[in-house]
């Protein structure tokens, strides 16, 4: 074994296949079995987060091979000589974590301590080297090429080393394969992750030059399977208390554990409305290793406080550092949810939305702001402190025992409510969804018409028809001619256009030009995008620019994502029981519209909306031939 000092010395390990995602890179840390995977991984010895991370650009090729990876199919490598591009995450973590993070790649259920990585002075003299510490000029089974084992030295941060590790080669003798579609979805999560202004289109253009998609995934239904990742995951990067949760947390550091933090904290101040066991077992073995001073205040208002919740505080209440309290309605309205944290070179608060419970610390829609500056964070703990002496009462069982009819009442009471509660919900719920009341019949005409033989060359003309358009919109800078506008008008794929509004539209010119950057403007909502072009009183709106050339705009932004609607589409809808939600405006119809779509769309398999918009036209064709 290498000597302790390197064991603990610090690396960055840069990632560019599916750890490049946290949640799954975590798994090699802390233990856990990832998403898309059955494999339970036992972790490192040292389960210690990293201590930081950062997105990096590998300066060698991402390609996909071997048949062992995920669904037995291919995994993610990097050539083994500079040239192109990997995206990717780097983590902070131990030398020891990083060996053992080989191991577990290599197939190792349960990493040893025994080093397999050359001792770390050499790695970082040597452009690369393989996992065989008693030569590492060469690799440990040369037989095994696509093993990972070759590591490269990519430079330093820091005075950090920056490392990762590749298939042990060469890269002649090693033959590319197709990836499956989880793979590249967890991979491209990752990278939205962490390269958040990245959008779709380019993540899909840097998978489809990679040696093993290219050629064998066709780029539209990698497109299909990157958009499905991306609305599946539309709020990724942003941090929460928990890696599988819904709270968000605005301010967060990368990779913050909340639960280490309690465990080694100074002093823990907690006050929360209501408190119930299923939030308290989240953080309680944590907080019972705490052994600095722990602080807890509960409220008892509409008696949602569980009494079961009271006597666990109770029973710790005989440690010393241990002092729980309660708010009664004789103050005012006790509705703070607040925890302020000072542990060593670190104080902190948490301010938000979330009880201390399941849905308030993990699956409601909820938000906490992360508080580290030193001054609020004395104010916010002073406030805690000034309710906790005067105000806070202790309790004891008998306290607990008067308290519980009354919260056996208040939860027959709220159960009665959500009764009550829950058919005006799902009623609310209908007036904003759109509707196919034949969806099977749709499905299946589509699927049949999609088997056409003319399908295939009818489809290949609109795609070039889209690159049209954008060449002649000057896509996305929309710095085009009159000239050019009318020749956009004469385009008839995805919508034929009244000549009629073409000049009216074109003589606000500076105005239209700024409506199409906001169309195509992804950062922004698209119910605001649309309601500032399509509403009368919208801030761009434009007489004549309506639905259709607003929906087949976006169509050629995303093809992906946004259909068409127009005339042909409101008659094939119209045959199927298309029923648009009520009471939510123009720019409302169109999102429930596109949002219907694309389930319809997975359903049947569409390439993409140019295909489902031929179906449409030639679908109303059929039948108005019909009649």
């Amino acid at each position: 074994m290498d000597s302790e000092g390197t064991v603990h010395s610090l690396v960055w390990y840069a990632a560019y296949g599916s750890n490049v995602c946290q949640e799954r890179f975590l798994c090699y840390i802390r233990g856990g079995t990832p998403p898309g995977s059955r494999r339970n991984y036992l972790g490192c010895h040292d389960k210690s987060l990293p201590r930081d991370a950062h997105p990096i650009v590998i300066p060698y090729r991402l390609f996909f091979a071997s048949k062992s990876g995920w669904r037995g199919k291919a995994m993610a490598f990097i050539r083994s000589a500079t040239g192109g591009q990997a995206f990717a995450r780097m983590y902070l973590i131990t030398f020891a974590q990083f060996d053992q993070l080989i191991q577990q790649e290599q197939g190792v259920e349960e990493p040893s301590h025994t080093l397999i990585c050359p001792p770390l002075s050499h790695i970082e003299t040597n452009e690369f080297c393989f996992t065989n510490p008693s030569n590492p000029h060469f690799p440990a089974d040369p037989k095994r090429r696509l093993r990972y084992g070759r590591i490269l030295n990519l430079g330093s941060k820091d005075g950090h080393p920056i490392l990762t590790f590749t298939a042990v080669g060469p890269d002649r003798d090693i033959n590319p394969a197709e990836p499956c579609r989880e793979y590249l979805q967890t991979i491209a999560r990752g990278i939205r992750e962490t390269f958040p202004d990245m959008p779709v289109q380019q993540i899909c253009q840097y998978f489809s030059e990679c040696d093993g998609v290219r050629g064998t995934i066709p780029p539209d239904k990698l497109g299909r399977w990157l958009a499905e990742e991306a609305m599946n995951g539309a709020c990724v990067g942003i941090p929460g208390l928990f890696l599988d949760g819904n709270v968000t947390v605005i301010g967060l550091p990368q990779h913050f554990n909340i639960l280490e933090r309690l465990e080694k904290a100074d002093s823990i101040r907690l006050a929360m409305a209501f408190c119930h066991m299923s939030g308290w077992e989240k953080l309680e073995s944590a907080i019972k290793k705490c052994k600095g001073s722990v602080r807890l205040v509960t409220g008892l208002e509409f008696s949602q406080t569980e009494p079961a919740l009271l006597r666990a505080w109770n029973r710790l209440s005989v440690t010393p550092n241990f002092r729980p309290r309660v708010m009664t309605s004789e103050s005012a309205f006790f509705h703070p949810k607040v925890i302020v944290v000072s542990a060593p070179g670190e104080k902190f608060g948490l301010v938000g939305s979330g009880n201390l419970s399941e849905g308030g610390l993990r699956t409601n829609i909820e938000c906490f702001a992360y508080i580290d500056d030193e001054e609020q964070v004395r104010t916010l703990a002073k406030w805690f402190d000034d309710l906790f002496n005067e105000k806070a009462q202790e309790f004891g069982e008998d306290y607990i025992r008067a308290y519980e009819p009354t919260y056996r009442s208040a939860r027959r009471a709220l159960s009665k409510i959500q009764r009550q509660q829950k058919p005006l919900e799902k009623a609310l719920a209908a007036r904003n969804q759109a509707l196919l009341e034949r969806w099977r019949d749709a499905v299946k005409q589509a699927e049949q018409w999609f088997r056409k033989p003319e399908f295939t060359e009818a489809w290949e003309e609109r795609k070039k028809a889209v690159d049209r358009m954008r060449q002649l919109l000057h896509y996305p800078a929309f710095d085009f001619s009159r000239s050019e506008w009318s020749e956009f008008y004469g385009v008839l794929e995805l919508g034929h256009l009244i000549p009629i509004y073409r000049d009216r539209v074109f003589r606000q010119e500076k105005r239209l030009k700024e409506a199409l950057r906001l169309l195509v403007d992804d950062a922004k909502p698209i119910g605001e995008r649309l309601s500032a072009i399509l509403e009368q009183r919208g801030r761009y709106h434009i007489s004549g620019l309506r639905l259709n050339t607003v929906s087949k705009l976006l169509a050629i932004h995303d093809p992906s994502k946004w259909p068409v609607y127009n005339k042909p589409v409101e008659t094939t809808l119209g045959y199927f029981g298309y029923r648009p939600p009520r009471g939510v405006g123009l720019a409302g119809r169109y999102e429930a519209f596109a949002k219907l779509m694309r389930d319809f769309m997975k359903e049947c398999d569409a390439k993409d909306v140019s295909a489902l918009d031929w179906f449409f036209y030639r679908f109303a064709q059929e039948k108005k031939a019909m009649k």
